[in-house]
C-alpha cells in the first residue's frame, strides 16, 4: 500500500483506533482529546517512514490471537527468485490433491484454528491463494471480485499480519489469481494468461504470452539463441496447466456449438494442446469430434495408470449424450483419447472432475467427480481398466461442488485430511454452508465427518503443506460468503 502524508496519518490514526476499540463514550471530552492527540501524534512519527510501501499493520482480529506484524511488501519475483507458489486448483497440473497429513475432522480441530474477519478489505470474496513463507508460516491472499486484495501472513501459533493488494477490476475475472511467494518474502499475484505469468511459474525458458483483439494468443517461447511461436486459440479463459516435465495443456479452439452456460459463459472448447517448453518439440493437438466440447478451463494431469507419465483428464460434453468423461495420453506420435466413461445420458447435464488420487481402499488410483453439482450431485470415483473408465462407487448426497454460473472449478479438494492414512474428498454441502469429508470403504462410498462453517462458502477450497516431519502437514483455507477466512492447521 502506498500513501503520503496526511493518507498515511489517516490510515495509521484509523487503524488505531480499530484497535482500541473505537472511542468509549464513557471518556470525559478533556480525556478523549489528550488521547487523540496522543494518537495523532504517533500517527504522523509513522508517517513519515511512508516514502516507500507501508508495512502491514496488524489485523486486531481475534483477542485469543497474538497481533504481531509481520513485514511482507508487494511485487510479484522473477523466475529463479521464486520462493513458493500457490494455486487455486492446488497444484500447476490442476489436480486438486494435497499430499501429506492434516488433522481435520478431529475434536480439537473441527472448528478453524484461525478466523480472519476479511470482509473490511474485501467487499464480496471470489477466490483464495496460499503458500509457504521463506521465513515460516503461510500467506494467504483472498481476492474479491473487483480485483482487491488482501494478503495475511500467519504463522502456526496464529500471530499474523497483513498488507492489502489493488489489483484492475478484470484482472482475475477469467483468470484464476496464482500466488507467488519470492526468497526474500515479497507476495505477488499473475496468471497463466498475463503476459509474464508463465515465465515466473518456468523460469527454465523465457515465455510471452501475447493476446490479440480478440483474446486469443501467441505463446513466445525463447530457449537459449533458440525462440519459437505457437499459436494458441484459448480466448478468453482456457487456464494452462504445467506437466512435471514443463509441457504446457490447455484447452483450444474456442467454440458455442454447445451453449450450456455452466461455467461463466456459452464458450467451450473443441481441442487441447500440448505444448513442450523443455527440449523445443512442436506443439500437439487433440481434436474432438464435430458434436464434442471440452467443457471446463482446463484438464487435470495426474499419472492415473502408475506408468510414470500424466494422462490429460477431461470432462466432455455435447446435445445428444451430456457430460462424459475422457483420458488422453499424450506420447511419441501425439494425443490420444485411452479412456473414456459412459455418458450421462442427457444433454446440459454436467459432470465436474475434482481429483485423482489414491482414493481405493487399498490405495488404488481413481477419479473423483461430482456429477451435476447444481442439481442434487453425486460423488463418483472412477477406475482405469482395459481402455474404460469404470465407477466403482458413488454416494448421493446433493453435493454442490460448483455454482451454476461460476468461473470458480476449485471448491472441492483431496488429501488425507485427518491423518488416518486414507485419502478424504472434501466437498461442499448442498447449501456450501458445511464442507463433508468422503471416503472410498470397500465398494462404497461414505461421509466420515463434516466442517461447519458457518456462512456458505464463497471461495475456492485452499491450502498449503508445510515441512513436518516425512510426509508434510496439510493446512487447509477457505472464505465464507459473510466474509470470514477460516484456517485448519
Amino acid at each position: 500500500m502506498q500513501c503520503a502524508g496526511s493518507q498515511c496519518a489517516h490510515y495509521y490514526l484509523s487503524t488505531m483506533m480499530k484497535a482500541n476499540g473505537g472511542w468509549h463514550r464513557a471518556a470525559t471530552p478533556r480525556r478523549a482529546r489528550l488521547l487523540k492527540l496522543a494518537l495523532v501524534a504517533i500517527a504522523l512519527i509513522l508517517a513519515a517512514a511512508c516514502g516507500a510501501p507501508a508495512a502491514p499493520v496488524a489485523d486486531p482480529g481475534r483477542p485469543n490471537l497474538d497481533a504481531v506484524v509481520y513485514s511482507m511488501d508487494y511485487g510479484v519475483p522473477d523466475g529463479p527468485e521464486v520462493y513458493s507458489i500457490g494455486y487455486t486448483y492446488a497444484n500447476a497440473s490442476g489436480n486438486r490433491y494435497f499430499s501429506g497429513t492434516g488433522g481435520l475432522g478431529t475434536d480439537e480441530l473441527s472448528s478453524a484454528s484461525v478466523r480472519i474477519e476479511v470482509s473490511r478489505f474485501v467487499d464480496i470474496p471470489m477466490w483464495l491463494t496460499a503458500a509457504i513463507h521463506p521465513d515460516g508460516g503461510a500467506v494467504w491472499v483472498v481476492t474479491g471480485v473487483d480485483g482487491k486484495s488482501v494478503a495475511f501472513r500467519t504463522g502456526l501459533a496464529g500471530r499474523r499480519g497483513h498488507i492489502l493488494i489493488d489489483f484492475p477490476l478484470e484482472t482475475f475475472s477469467l483468470s484464476p489469481p496464482i500466488l507467488v511467494i519470492g526468497k526474500s518474502g515479497q507476495v505477488g499475484l499473475t496468471t497463466t494468461r498475463a503476459v509474464d505469468g508463465l515465465d515466473t511459474l518456468l523460469p527454465g525458458a523465457r515465455i510471452e504470452f501475447i493476446e490479440d483483439g480478440a483474446g486469443n494468443g501467441n505463446l513466445r517461447i525463447t530457449r537459449g539463441d533458440a525462440s519459437s511461436t505457437i499459436s494458441v486459440r484459448n480466448a478468453p479463459d482456457a487456464t494452462f496447466m504445467i506437466g512435471s516435465d514443463s509441457t504446457l495443456y490447455s484447452y483450444d479452439i474456442s467454440t458455442d456449438r454447445y451453449p450450456h452456460g455452466a461455467i461463466g459463459d456459452q464458450n467451450e472448447w473443441g481441442a487441447v494442446t500440448a505444448i513442450p517448453v523443455a527440449d523445443g518439440a512442436g506443439a500437439s493437438l487433440l481434436l474432438l469430434n464435430d458434436d464434442d466440447v471440452f467443457e471446463g478451463l482446463y484438464p487435470i494431469l495426474a499419472d492415473f495408470d502408475g506408468d510414470g507419465v500424466e494422462e490429460i483428464i477431461g470432462t466432455v460434453s455435447n446435445r445428444t449424450g451430456g457430460a462424459r468423461l475422457i483420458v488422453i495420453e499424450n506420447g511419441k506420435t501425439g494425443m490420444r483419447i485411452a479412456a473414456e466413461s459412459e455418458p450421462i445420458g442427457t444433454a446440459f447435464r454436467w459432470t465436474h472432475q475434482v481429483a485423482v488420487a489414491p482414493f481405493g481402499p487399498n490405495g488404488e488410483m481413481e477419479l473423483a467427480t461430482i456429477r451435476t453439482p447444481h442439481i442434487g450431485g453425486v460423488a463418483e470415483f472412477y477406475r482405469l481398466s482395459d481402455g474404460k473408465l469404470e465407477r466403482v462407487a458413488s454416494l448421493s448426497g446433493g453435493y454442490s461442488s460448483h455454482v451454476n454460473g461460476s468461473r470458480n472449478l476449485d471448491m472441492a479438494v483431496a488429501g488425507d485430511f485427518d491423518g488416518d492414512g486414507n485419502v478424504e474428498l472434501l466437498v461442499p454441502s448442498r447449501n456450501r454452508q458445511s464442507l463433508v469429508a468422503l471416503r472410498r470403504s470397500g465398494e462404497l462410498a461414505e461421509e466420515v465427518w463434516e466442517l461447519w462453517l458457518g456462512s456458505p462458502l464463497a471461495t475456492n477450497l485452499a491450502g498449503v503443506v508445510l515441512p513436518d516431519g516425512s510426509d508434510g502437514r496439510i493446512i487447509l483455507g477457505a472464505v465464507t460468503r459473510d466474509g470470514e477466512l477460516l484456517i485448519w492447521q
